[in-house]
Parts: C-alpha cells; structure tokens; sequence
C-alpha cells in the first residue's frame, strides 16, 4: 500500500468530525468558556472585541491618517473597508493556527488518561476559532450594510 493522498486523509477526517461530533462538541463549549472565564464580561467579550477592532480600525484609518484608495483597482475608496474584509478571516486562520499548534500541549493530562482520538482537540479548537472570528466577519457585514457599502467586489 502506496502513501495516502490528500483525499483519503480528507475522507477519514470528515469520519472522524462526524463519529466524534458530541466530543467535539463538549471541546468546544469547554473551550468557549475557559477563554473568557475569570473576566468581568464573561462572553460579552466576544462580540465586544470585534466591535472595538472595527471601531479602532476606523479612527485610525479615516480620520488619523485619511487612506483613500483607487476605487476601479480594488472595488472601494476606503481603505478600513478593504482593511476589515481582508483582516478577519486572516485573524481567524492565525488564531486556529497558532492555538492548534499547542492544544496538544496543553491538554497533555487528557490525552494520557483518556482514550480518544487527538485529532479531536485541534478540530474542536479550529471550530472555536472560526466561531469566535466569524462572529466579527457577521458584524463587519452589519457595519457594510448600515454604511451601504455592502457590495460583490467587497464580499469577494
């Protein structure tokens, strides 16, 4: 037998996600809350980070250093628009990369006292990731819409 390729791997992932849903499950509510237990806001926290990154993002772009960009090359005038549609979904591959490369370390104990797979614990970390930062993409499209900027050239 040759070297698995890309899609067998695909394949048994995508078994394993749904075969340990539940777990993946519980990783994630325990993730969410760990992150933000011991803070004054609990999760208020993850609606009120995206919201502070836009609104300073805004001041700083439009009022302290006043960036106009060339509409007919990049589909807006305003560089916090292109800045915001770009940032959060870079944010949200940094977060997943950066904490799946030490999830296994931290949950060294688990991993030695119970039997499961780990691929579990970077899913379940990836899926918090994307819940969190996917939170600030939806009011990012909020701001978009209020502001009527929502356009195609923007979502793409």
């Amino acid at each position: 037998m040759g070297r698995p390729n890309l899609i067998s791997c695909g394949i048994t992932w995508i078994r394993l996600v749904f075969t340990y849903r539940i777990l993946i499950k519980e990783f994630f509510y325990r993730d969410l809350k760990g992150r933000f237990a011991g803070s004054i806001g609990g999760l208020f926290w993850v609606v009120f980070t995206p919201i502070s990154q836009i609104l300073v993002y805004i001041f700083v772009f439009n009022t302290v250093f006043k960036i106009k960009l060339d509409a007919l090359q990049v589909g807006t005038s305003s560089f916090v628009l292109f800045f915001l549609s770009g940032i959060f979904p870079w944010l949200c591959f940094q977060e997943g990369l950066s904490r799946c490369s030490t999830v296994l370390l931290e949950n060294a104990n688990l991993i030695t006292k119970i039997q499961f797979p780990v691929e579990v614990l970077p899913t379940s970390t990836l899926v918090t990731s994307f819940f969190i930062n996917t939170i600030g993409l939806g009011l990012f499209l909020i701001y978009l819409a209020i502001t009527g900027a929502l356009k195609a050239s923007i979502l793409f």
